[in-house]
């Protein structure tokens, strides 16, 4: 039942990631007097989908966290991680998107963009947390087994 349940939460939390990243594409649809307009825009849709998707990797983590301890299969741990690298390399991509934006438009203030820095960055902090997650839940089963 767990696996089932586990897998329809996935399957969600993937549809509502690519509603919230095509509300992003979306804007580029929309008619705006000059590109000044759609920044704002632009900011709000990529901000919405980074709070969703940190949303639903920490709602996944604690979910496969509780699976991962009823059905003793640590292999669920992959979900939260897989569901990390995608959200932070289509933040990344937004806002490397934002970034070229502003710059072909003249609204550039000079500088440059860490985007896909800070994407990688955010992926080797979620593989450590899931790291130091997998050891401590190995450490319980294995005492949970000499009880």
């Amino acid at each position: 039942m767990y696996k089932k349940l586990t897998i329809i939460i996935a399957v969600v939390f993937t549809a509502l990631l690519f509603y919230v990243a095509n509300r992003f594409n979306a804007v580029n649809n929309l008619k705006l007097a000059n590109a000044k307009d759609f920044v704002p825009y632009y900011e709000a849709a990529a901000n919405q989908f980074w709070l969703v998707g940190i949303v639903i990797c920490f709602a996944s983590w604690v979910w496969v966290n509780f699976v991962t301890i009823k059905t003793k299969q640590l292999f669920w741990l992959w979900i939260p991680f897989l569901f990390t690298i995608v959200v932070a390399i289509a933040n990344s991509y937004q806002e490397e998107q934002l970034f070229h934006f502003k710059k072909a438009n003249g609204l550039w203030k000079g500088g440059f963009s860490l985007s896909y820095f800070f994407g990688i960055g955010v992926i080797f902090f979620a593989g450590f947390i899931i790291l130091i997650d997998y050891l401590g839940l190995k450490r319980y089963f294995k005492r949970d087994t000499i009880k």
